[in-house]
């Protein structure tokens, strides 16, 4: 399946969702009384992971972009979204998680969308992650595609 296919099938989910749900943020309005006839709350928290070892680059305050030997810990809860099924008439709320990775060189926690990183084998594979590492991945390549055919569409 190509990207195009992917992104176009993802678009006619995402439309779905949004007819069948109103999801709870400040730029979605609607009208009170909200008929409730069910609260599903899904909620991790934190989900523990076997420790590996990670090769991590922060992102942001890290001026020389260097990688460092990072513990993965496990996935952290990030967010909660909300949402309310017109349909079944019920509120369902849901964390987002994320990787959590302890860096001894830093003695701080890295969110994994805060950083690139990929898992060790050993703390002996560690290698520096290049811009080039970071370029080559596969939705950097296709949104740098994607910002190309719409700068070539702007008159």
């Amino acid at each position: 399946m190509s990207l195009n296919e992917l992104l176009k099938k993802l678009a006619a989910h995402m439309e779905k969702a949004e007819k069948e749900n109103i999801f709870f943020e400040d730029a979605k309005k609607f009208d009170p009384p909200l008929t409730v006839q069910s609260v599903r709350i899904q909620v991790a928290g934190f989900n523990k992971l076997p420790c590996k070892y990670v090769a991590v680059r922060p992102c942001g305050d890290n001026p020389d972009n260097k990688t460092y030997l990072g513990i993965l810990l496990g996935e952290c809860s990030m967010m909660a979204i909300g949402m309310y099924n017109i349909k079944k008439q019920e509120i369902f709320v849901k964390d987002r998680l994320n990787p959590m990775i302890f860096v001894p060189d830093l003695m701080k926690v890295v969110l994994g969308v805060e950083s690139w990183w990929e898992e060790l084998q050993k703390p002996e594979d560690l290698k520096q992650i290049t811009d080039a590492d970071i370029q080559n991945v596969w939705y950097v390549k296709a949104l740098r595609e994607m910002q190309e055919k719409d700068e070539k569409d702007i008159p």
